[in-house]
Formats: structure tokens, sequence, C-alpha cells
């Protein structure tokens, strides 16, 4: 589940996505359509903790600590960091050398 807060409307994921099945609509729309999904995804237990978080697949179930990207759209930087932020977690430290 996506929070539907969390959408900026750059229109990104309507355009790639191939099989058209995505739409932008008002915020206001979205936010109260999908908010007893959101609301429900918030009780689910979490259990990264049960899964082997040195395993591809068990990365996946660990919290990332970036929520928001500053990255341009289509840059591979986001998920690099995610997903460094999912093996590493608090102990991550980042540098900027740009």
């Amino acid at each position: 589940q996506v929070s539907p807060l969390d959408c900026t409307g750059c229109e990104l994921c309507v355009r790639i996505c191939p099989a058209d099945a995505l739409t932008l609509e008002p915020a206001g729309k979205a936010v109260q359509a999908e908010k007893a999904n959101w609301d429900f995804a918030m009780t689910l237990p979490d259990r990264g903790d049960e899964i082997d978080k040195t395993t591809v697949k068990g990365s996946q179930f660990q919290k990332p600590y970036l929520e928001f990207s500053g990255a341009c759209e289509g840059c591979g930087e986001t998920p690099h960091v995610k997903l460094m932020t999912q093996l590493f977690g608090e102990r991550l430290v980042i540098a900027n050398a740009t």
C-alpha cells in the first residue's frame, strides 16, 4: 500500500506504467478513497526481524530510512540509497562529494 499523502503529483508513475492502468486524480479524492486501506496497512505488524536480512529477499523486509527522494526522475540514485539504508540501517553514513 502506498500512502496517498506521499504523492508529489509528478505523474512519473502514470507515464511509465506499461499497461496504462494508472491515472492521476485530484489529491483530495485519492486520499479519501485510499484512507481506509492506508489505515489498515499501518496496523499490520513489522515482520522484518523474522527474515534473514543478509539475503536479497530478506533485505527488502527491512525498514528503509529514506522516504522521499530528492533525485531527478529516472535516476538510479534513490533505489541504491534505499537499499543501503535497508542493509546498514542507522549505521550508514552518506557523504556528498559534489
